[in-house]
């Protein structure tokens, strides 16, 4: 069941929206999980883990941003290039 506001939804409309919703979602919490390995991750304690998911959401974003296809690229292209990252993170 979902709760809306729109007064003149149809199903087929409603439909779409939480498909495109969920779509996002499943993608941002498979790139956290598979690539950036999150839940193997062992930090359990204060405020870590919220800030390591924080900096992950920024550097999923930056890929993202530099039009890379997957993290998975991204890490690959970043990796040892300190230069290269801070250019991206600058623009």
């Amino acid at each position: 069941y979902y709760i809306c506001s729109y007064t003149n939804a149809d199903a087929a409309m409603l439909a779409a929206a939480i498909r495109g919703h969920w779509g996002i979602e499943n993608r941002v919490h498979w790139e956290k999980d598979v690539t950036l390995k999150e839940d193997k991750n062992g930090v359990r304690k204060g405020q870590a883990p919220e800030n390591l998911s924080l900096l992950k959401n920024i550097a999923l974003n930056i890929a993202r941003k530099c039009s890379f296809h997957s993290m998975k690229d991204a890490i690959t292209a970043f990796a040892n290039k300190i230069t290269l990252m801070a250019k991206y993170i600058r623009t």
